[in-house]
C-alpha cells in the first residue's frame, strides 16, 4: 500500500520521530508532498518526499483534474484526497491499495490490524466507523475507486471552491459516492466491502496520558500491552481542535502550545530506544501502568 501526506510550511518538531514509525512499517511506503526543500533527518526506503511549492502542486492537481485549483489556503488541499488515485497515478503504480493520511501522528504496527486477510476481504478502509478519515483512510487501487470522487455531484465546482470543505470527510460527499461505486461494480469484481472500524487514535489529552512507542508498538499507559494502530495528537498540537472538547474550560490552551520544546529527545536515540508521548511532549520512556507507580525504561 502508498499512503499520500500534503504538508505545506515547516516540518513540525516530531517530523523525524514520524518517520521513524513508517521505518517499522517497512512494507507501506509514504509520498510525503511539501514545499520544504530540506528532508528530514531521519531516512527510510519507505518514505519519499516530494518536494515542489505549493503553487506547482495546485497546478498540477488543476491540469490533471481539468479544474481551476486555486486555493486560498493549503488546507483546502485535503479536498482532493479522494482523487489522489488519479493525481498521483504513476506512484500509486501497481500498490494494491492507495490512502491519505496527516503527519500529526506517530504510527504502531499497521499491518497488525490490517492483516493480509482483512486486505483480501475488504476494499475500503478507515479508522472512523461512520465516515472516511482524514488522517487515515485506504482504497484498493482498482479503477472504479480511483474515479470514485468524479460521482460526487458537482464534485468540480466544489473542488474548484478556494475554501476547504472537507470533500474527504463530510459523509454526504465522498462517503456517499463510495456507497454508489459499490452499488454499481461489474460483476467481475467481487466484494466491495467497507471496514470502518474505530481505532481509538485520536484522544483528547487530560493532564495525565502517557503513550508509548518502542520497536514500532504503541502501547498507552491505561491498556497494558494492548496495541494502537496510531496515536494522532491533533487535539495536542493546536488549541484550535483542543477547546470545544467535553472537558476542556472556555479559553484553555493545548498542552503542546504550553511548552518551550515539544521534543526533548534526540530521534536516533528515540529510534533504538523508544520514546514516551504525553501532555509534557515528547521524551524519554518512563513507564507508568494506570494505578501504578513511575518505572523507567
Amino acid at each position: 500500500m502508498i499512503i499520500f501526506i500534503t504538508h505545506f510550511g515547516p516540518w513540525p518538531a516530531w517530523i523525524d520521530f514520524f518517520v521513524e514509525s513508517c521505518k517499522k512499517n517497512s512494507d507501506i511506503d509514504w509520498v510525503l508532498i511539501s514545499d520544504n526543500k530540506d528532508l528530514p533527518r531521519s531516512k527510510s526506503s519507505n518514505v519519499k518526499v516530494m518536494s515542489l511549492p505549493l503553487a506547482e502542486y495546485t497546478q498540477l492537481i488543476g491540469r490533471t483534474l481539468g479544474i481551476d485549483f486555486q486555493p486560498d489556503n493549503p488546507y483546502k488541499v485535503a479536498d482532493v484526497r479522494p482523487a489522489f488515485g488519479v493525481i498521483h497515478r504513476d506512484l500509486v503504480g501497481d500498490h494494491d491499495f492507495f490512502g491519505y493520511g496527516d503527519i500529526d501522528v506517530i504510527y504502531g504496527r499497521i499491518r497488525d490490524f490490517y492483516t493480509s486477510e482483512a486486505l483480501a476481504r475488504f476494499s475500503v478502509l478507515s479508522t472512523h466507523p461512520e465516515r472516511l478519515c482524514g488522517h487515515f483512510a485506504l482504497l484498493r487501487n482498482i479503477e472504479p475507486l480511483r474515479n470514485a470522487f468524479r460521482r460526487i455531484p458537482s464534485w468540480r465546482t466544489l473542488m474548484e471552491d478556494k475554501r476547504p470543505l472537507a470533500i474527504d470527510e463530510d459523509k454526504s460527499l465522498f462517503l456517499k459516492a463510495l456507497y454508489g461505486v459499490r452499488a454499481s461494480i461489474p460483476g467481475r469484481i467481487r466484494g466491495l466491502n467497507f471496514l470502518f472500524e474505530e481505532r481509538y487514535s485520536s484522544p483528547v489529552p487530560t493532564e495525565e496520558m502517557r503513550w508509548y512507542w518502542k520497536d514500532g508498538i504503541l502501547t498507552n499507559e491505561f491498556y497494558g500491552p494492548r496495541g494502537f494502530m496510531y496515536l494522532h495528537f491533533m487535539h495536542w498540537k493546536s488549541s484550535r481542535w483542543y477547546l470545544g472538547r467535553p472537558h476542556v474550560l472556555p479559553g484553555a490552551t493545548a498542552p503542546w502550545e504550553r511548552l518551550p520544546d515539544i521534543v526533548q529527545l534526540d530521534w536516533r536515540r528515540a529510534g533504538n530506544e523508544g520514546f514516551m508521548i504525553s501532555p509534557q511532549g515528547i521524551q524519554a520512556l518512563t513507564y507508568r501502568m494506570f494505578g501504578q507507580s513511575a518505572q523507567s525504561s
